[in-house]
């Protein structure tokens, strides 16, 4: 029986910020759901979009020893000519965010670059990624475009392009003219504060303003009249403080640990030092460097410890509620066979 939702409902709203809301507002099988996504497609690429058709998010791998690579939206347009996945990422993981875009990019060109076919039919891959944090802290511009360039600045043939729209680059901190910004700082401050109960008005401006979004509108309030979906976002942003707590416990625990080796090694180095160079500056220099070894040692160790034990935690909690293998390597955002691991040494099932 399918569930009736009303149409005109002015309830609170979910957040598209949240990965699995993301998900959901673009892969609902609604016609508003791909005007939204085709209108939004159309911003990010600076050009008339069309023909859009969602497919299979998750990319079969090459062999045994190849990553797994599952995305958040994945569609092709243009006849097939072109294809493309986005990604809502709420943090950046070691750094190293932009190591998983260029794989991504490069996994999605590969599998849909057609066996038989001429290399003049490769078609174009564009990974989107919609970053809800600060990428890139030496630019002031919340979007960026990156192609394959050779130093002098010419480019190759553009079959890679990978996007980032940093989120935070575009908040509003003052009433503005919804009218006076381009559709990019719509779409991301729609995203931002569609799931915000006081920034209602601004968001229905938005959607005014903006054909796409009001079709985002109508689907957000579809998706937000089922309850699957309020617990879904909990367990994602429940996941996400869980990861923070651990993260600062093991910073706090860690540093203090390392001051107090540091103390104790740099005032051993410092007297071997002191010997040899002078007391005085030998306690000075040893102390130094012994609290800076301390410290980064202490760090190192408390994170390390820290994310294996929020893993298996999150993992327990995950198959406690009967999710698979697979869709706790999807929402934990990595693969199936380091979670089947983790599973089989730890003895959970």
């Amino acid at each position: 029986m399918n569930k009736v939702y009303d149409e005109n409902y002015k309830g609170p709203l979910l957040k598209p910020i949240s990965d699995p809301i993301f998900k959901i507002l673009f892969t609902d099988p609604s016609p508003e759901a791909n005007r939204a996504l085709t209108s939004f497609l159309s911003t990010v690429l600076g050009k008339p979009v069309c023909d859009v058709q969602i497919v299979s998010n998750e990319v079969p791998k090459e062999s045994v020893s190849d990553k797994a690579a599952i995305f958040d939206v994945t569609c092709h347009f243009e006849g097939d000519n072109e294809v493309l996945e986005i990604e809502m990422q709420g943090k950046d993981d070691h750094n190293s965010y932009d190591n998983r875009a260029e794989y991504y990019a490069a996994h999605l060109l590969n599998h849909y670059t057609k066996c038989g076919e001429g290399w003049i039919d490769v078609p174009k891959a564009y990974q989107i990624s919609v970053l809800n944090f600060i990428y890139d802290k030496n630019d002031d511009s919340g979007f960026s475009h990156y192609v394959m360039r050779k130093e002098s600045g010419g480019t190759l043939n553009q079959r890679l392009n990978i996007f980032f729209i940093e989120l935070p680059k575009f908040e509003v901190y003052e009433e503005v003219d919804v009218n006076s910004l381009t559709s990019m700082q719509k779409w991301s401050t729609f995203f931002l504060y569609a799931g915000e109960s006081d920034e209602q008005d601004f968001v229905t401006k938005l959607a005014e303003s903006e054909a796409g979004i009001m079709e985002a509108m109508k689907v957000l309030g579809k998706i937000s009249q089922d309850e699957i979906n309020w617990q879904r976002e909990r367990d994602y942003f429940d996941q996400q403080m869980t990861l923070k707590t651990i993260k600062r416990y093991a910073r706090e625990t860690g540093y203090a640990e390392g001051l107090e080796m540091g103390k104790i090694d740099g005032h051993k180095q410092g007297l071997a030092e002191g010997r040899a160079e002078g007391r005085a500056e030998g306690i000075a220099e040893g102390r130094a460097e012994g609290i800076a070894e301390g410290i980064a040692e202490g760090k190192a160790a408390g994170l390390i410890e820290g994310k294996l034990n929020t893993q298996l935690d999150l993992i327990t909690k995950k198959l406690h509620k009967g999710k698979s293998v697979e869709q706790i390597a999807d929402e934990l955002e990595d693969s199936i066979e380091n979670i089947q691991n983790i599973i089989l040494q730890n003895n959970l099932l």
